[in-house]
């Protein structure tokens, strides 16, 4: 068994994976979010994708919700991966760390008092 978090953009104009938001697959959805027609949309979307039956695509959480969770039965995580593997990184490698300008160019010398001779 796998599971997914995903991140859902109904009211699209086609359904398709857009990318990744937030480390979570983006799947714009045809569907409006109207009596679960989006949620629907979504497993159907989901088990064409993953190559898997309807019936082993389950909704855990986030029925309501624009993120939400998947359960996928009949495939583990490998599987999975291998699935998503077109889609790119969830996360972006990080950027090449740049030197931070320094803050502090010059460290300015405390005033001394002349005294008189």
């Amino acid at each position: 068994m796998a599971k997914i978090t995903v991140y859902c953009q109904p009211g699209a104009k086609q359904t398709q994976v857009a990318g990744w938001h937030d480390g979570k697959l983006k799947i714009q959805l045809k569907a409006p979010p109207v009596d679960g027609a989006a949620n629907k949309a979504l497993l159907a979307f989901m088990a064409e994708l993953c190559q898997v039956a309807k019936s082993h695509i389950t909704l855990e959480q986030g029925s309501t919700s624009r993120t939400k969770r998947l359960h996928i039965d009949g495939m583990d995580e490998a599987q999975l991966q291998a699935a998503l593997a077109p889609f790119g990184d969830p996360i972006p490698p990080p950027a090449p760390a740049t030197p931070l300008p320094s803050l502090l160019t010059s460290v300015p010398q405390a005033h001394k008092k002349h005294s008189k001779k």
